[in-house]
């Protein structure tokens, strides 16, 4: 969590009580605000501001937004353009505007308004859409997680008309890359209800904090009222909640103790499946710390993903799921969850239905493309193994917590050979490997090419096609490109002795892990020659 989110006021320390039909929403989240515009944004974040023609874009975070319109030293008739994004257009009411402004519904999830500046005093425009102030006869919402850049089951998810709105509970990127939490956004533009998101600790991988993320989508500690519901997202990126998640949690426990609460985050308090699978929060102190802060606190329904399957658990009174089934690779067979899914959940008065929703998940293709100066060679898997040396051995890589993963029998091809097949690299040239999620990595060419002293190390770069006698694509994490030193162990300290300046683990926050990169679809040869 960043700075602004420990802001609790929009003006002069002074925090804003929104009264909106009845309902009263305390502002706990901060404005996002772009010193070039002039209006501060409660509820969602500015994703695009042109200064020139006076437009902006805004991603909506929930069901009350508010525009604080800042003074400034321009004059009044100035006109701005702002496009609301990712926002429930049915039972729309805009309190605050003047005579000269106006605004029109674009589509199910977007609208526009025209606001004027105003450089005499502050006002508040509100946005507020949905019924969002008493437990109606039932409301049905979406649930989806760990999709990491495997987007064909948010794309259909997306256009579902059946559901009021989507929770996303992060991994939402495999890369956490700008160009991938983009397409992310692309494709939630185009969904039929609003998406409300937390971010997964794959979204942090390439900055290692939450402000990239929060640039897209807006804070990642936030919550919203629908239907007399609470929904409250935190942020565990960093397998715990900070000292600042802490207190916001129990800030809004205290405000609002009889209101019915969700709570969604990526990270689930426990492991399921018990300590011996333990994929959740690092510090089972605080894990139970939380359980024993939200029980009795009228807390219906805890979400999160980051365990690939799904699992419906009751602890303390409270419904405990797990639904990380949205695309990236399964962790459980199928009869204990490990099946490929999103959740439905339904809320009646008194009553909770949570269902899951079976996807299946297309086959890959199993041609390799191999890139250099825009000529595309596709290696079948037959090529593979009829028409290149096959290597052979066993290998495993290091997380960022020091663990051993992944060790087995690996089979395939060396990358160098590959390389030679299109022509070869230059010292000067990369090797950039991107997967069919989106993620990429480089290589450079002592990493590909080793010397005696990196051989030794690393081992041989491999394209792997088949791990403990399974070939891709039932193998479903191949193509997966692995080391093969000598010892079968490729540590983090291997990894940060043969990783060039920039590259793998001379990166903030990368582990050895990282270099192995599953569902390899391109190996691309980039600079000049």
């Amino acid at each position: 969590m960043n700075n602004k989110t420990l802001m609790t006021s929009i003006v002069t320390g002074v925090i804003v009580i929104s009264i909106a039909i009845g309902g009263i929403f305390l502002i706990l989240s901060p404005p996002q605000f772009d010193s070039s515009f002039t209006f501060q944004v409660i509820g969602g974040t500015v994703i695009d501001f042109t200064p020139e023609s006076h437009m902006a874009e805004i991603w909506n975070q929930g069901y009350n937004l508010t525009f604080v319109n800042i003074p400034v030293d321009v004059n009044r008739s100035t006109q701005y353009s702002i496009f609301v994004v990712n926002i429930n257009n049915r039972n729309l009411t805009i309190l605050g505007l003047e005579s000269t402004e106006s605004y029109q519904i674009l589509n199910k999830t977007c609208l526009f308004l025209s606001l004027t500046s105003n450089p005499s005093s502050f006002r508040i425009v509100e946005v507020i859409s949905g019924p969002i102030n008493q437990i109606s006869d039932g409301f049905t919402f979406a649930v989806i997680g760990d999709t990491q850049g495997f987007s064909i089951f948010y794309e259909n998810l997306v256009k579902e008309t059946s559901v009021d709105f989507i929770l996303h509970l992060g991994d939402i990127t495999a890369d956490g890359s700008e160009e991938r939490l983009g397409d992310f956004q692309k494709i939630t533009k185009n969904s039929n209800v609003p998406v409300f998101s937390t971010p997964g600790n794959h979204d942090i991988k390439q900055s290692n904090s939450t402000d990239l993320y929060e640039n897209f989508f807006g804070n990642s500690e936030y919550y919203f009222n629908y239907e007399g519901y609470l929904f409250i997202s935190l942020d565990s990126t960093k397998a715990s909640f900070s000292d600042e998640g802490l207190k916001f949690l129990e800030l809004i426990l205290g405000k609002f103790p009889n209101i019915p609460k969700v709570i969604f985050t990526h990270m689930p308090l426990f492991d399921p499946r018990g300590s011996d699978n333990d994929h959740a929060l690092l510090n089972k102190t605080q894990s139970t710390q939380i359980l024993s802060m939200i029980t009795n606190q009228n807390v219906k329904l805890v979400l999160s993903g980051h365990i690939h399957y799904f699992n419906h658990t009751v602890k303390n009174g409270i419904n405990f799921v797990t639904s990380g089934g949205g695309g990236a690779i399964l962790y459980e067979p199928p009869e204990r969850g490990g099946f490929y899914h999103y959740t439905k959940v339904k809320f009646n008065t008194n009553n909770i239905n949570i269902t899951p929703i079976v996807l299946t998940r297309p086959v890959q293709s199993t041609d390799i493309h191999l890139i250099k100066g825009g000529n595309d060679t596709i290696i079948s898997l037959h090529d593979l193994r009829s028409e290149f040396p096959i290597l052979q051995g066993n290998s495993s890589f290091q997380n960022q917590y020091g663990n051993w993963r992944e060790y087995g029998t690996y089979i395939g091809v060396s990358v160098a050979i590959l390389a030679n097949k299109v022509g070869g690299m230059l010292p000067s040239q990369i090797l950039e490997v991107e997967s069919w999620d989106g993620l990429k990595e480089n290589y450079s060419f002592p990493v590909i090419y080793p010397n005696d002293t990196f051989k030794t190390i690393q081992g041989e770069l491999v394209l792997a096609f088949s791990y403990n006698n399974t070939l891709v694509p039932n193998w479903s994490d191949g193509y997966r490109i692995i080391f093969l030193p000598s010892d079968g162990k490729y540590s983090n300290t291997d990894c940060l002795t043969t990783s060039p300046p920039g590259e793998g683990c001379r990166i903030s926050g990368r582990s050895a892990g990282s270099r192995w990169v599953k569902y390899v679809k391109y190996l691309r040869i980039t600079g000049e020659e």
